[in-house]
């Protein structure tokens, strides 16, 4: 009776990113769907919008055939290559991840459209190549920035901006205008700038300061959020066509 009471117990009113991570990491591990519906409570239907919305990320590739989100060289796991990111190790920065997700969904819940923009353009513009979101438009910089400010204030940005040789200075200046520490980095080539943005560490002045011979740390933060974020959201929406 026991069991039965287990295996038929009402599903969490709303599951956690570490339980969406939790799920995609034993359904790597090749546990079957119902299983994970009892071992955590969670609903057959979520776990399987979940899994569809992590498979089409997956399934992302740049314009040279190479996976957008996932490293070329990844451990196989029992079904293929991952379905989670790889999740921060750093202390500072895997307490903040939750936090921040949470309050993502909430201001999805509040603006749809606005956040919405905001996923759609991480996975069009996010590669293993560069640290950051990729902009070319100043216009698409500001919405991003502006539609997540609530949850990430500015002070936590920072844009790498790719000096072309064939670009004006009165181009450069414009991205100034965002009001977000900028690093300023020559390009051996191209016509126009391009600028990528990553969120600071959040204890990235200490960090640092400590190591003289980097001027930034590099932090998994931006990437992770966005493509648990992604899973969770988009799967909401395929779970409730």
């Amino acid at each position: 009776m026991a069991a039965e009471a287990f295996q038929y117990a009402s599903p969490k009113p709303r599951a956690t990113v570490l339980d969406c991570y939790t799920v995609l990491r034993d359904l790597e591990g090749g546990d079957p769907i119902s299983t994970l519906c009892v071992r955590y409570y969670i609903d057959k239907t979520k776990i399987k919008g979940w899994l569809e919305a992590a498979t089409q990320i997956q399934n992302l590739v740049t314009k040279a055939g190479n996976r957008r989100h996932f490293p070329k060289r990844m451990s196989s796991t029992a079904i293929g290559i991952p379905l989670a990111p790889i999740r921060p190790q750093d202390r500072a920065t895997a307490k903040e991840t939750d936090r921040v997700i949470s309050l993502l969904r909430d201001a999805f819940g509040k603006d749809k459209g606005a956040i919405r923009w905001c996923i759609d353009y991480w996975k069009k513009n996010t590669s293993q190549t560069k640290q950051g979101i990729r902009f070319t438009c100043l216009d698409d910089a500001g919405k991003f920035i502006n539609s997540l400010e609530k949850v990430i204030p500015k002070r936590r940005w920072e844009l790498n901006i790719l000096l072309a040789p064939k670009a004006r200075i009165e181009e450069l200046n414009v991205w100034h205008s965002l009001g977000i520490s900028t690093h300023l980095q020559e390009a051996a080539q191209g016509k126009s700038i391009q600028a990528y943005l990553r969120l600071r560490h959040v204890n990235e002045d200490e960090i640092v300061g400590k190591r003289k011979n980097i001027k930034q740390y590099s932090s998994q933060l931006l990437n992770y959020v966005f493509h648990m974020l992604a899973i969770m959201v988009d799967g909401d929406s395929i779970e409730k066509p």
